[in-house]
């Protein structure tokens, strides 16, 4: 979806729902924001473990950026 909006390539992507997995910042200039990719969100096919660390991720994410 960020990668259509931007009309670019700036995200990296997979064809496997799933295999990202970490945070991907893309900040916009011009309009002064910062885009998150988030892990983990739509379809996943992961382990139990990996869906809870990506949980506790974004918490951690979400409570130090006062979300």
């Amino acid at each position: 979806m960020i990668n259509g909006l931007l009309e670019n390539n700036e995200t990296l992507v997979s064809k496997t729902p799933g295999k990202t997995n970490h945070l991907q910042f893309i900040y916009l200039p011009d309009v002064e924001i910062t885009l998150v990719d988030c892990p983990g969100y739509g379809y996943a096919a992961r382990s139990q473990k990996e869906r809870k660390d990506w949980n506790v991720m974004m918490q951690k994410y979400i409570s130090e950026n006062n979300l």
